[in-house]
């Protein structure tokens, strides 16, 4: 049916619209106002937002072990993103 082939090439053009160019130019915007290191950490929600979206949209399975690797990543860009703390030295 042409119908279908002119929807599936219109998924096609949003897909590559949506998963490159407006994804990185998100992500670049964003860099620019965080430093790289920073914005490095952010990586790790990619996961979490696929694993939510799939079980959302797909009804895929969430599983304890999801619900753990979720905590422990924003365990991890929390430990990454909180101020250092100075340490006391003695004698410096």
């Amino acid at each position: 049916n042409d119908v279908h082939g002119v929807f599936a090439a219109c998924l096609i053009v949003y897909y590559a619209v949506t998963a490159s160019v407006l994804s990185f130019t998100l992500w670049y915007l964003g860099v620019k106002k965080v430093p790289a290191a920073i914005a490095g950490l952010f990586t790790g929600v990619m996961p979490i937002s696929a694993a939510i979206s799939s079980a959302l949209f797909l009804n895929e399975a969430f599983t304890w072990l999801h619900a753990l690797g979720m905590v422990l990543v924003l365990c991890a860009i929390a430990a990454g993103t909180r101020k250092e703390k100075k340490l006391l030295t003695i004698g410096g």
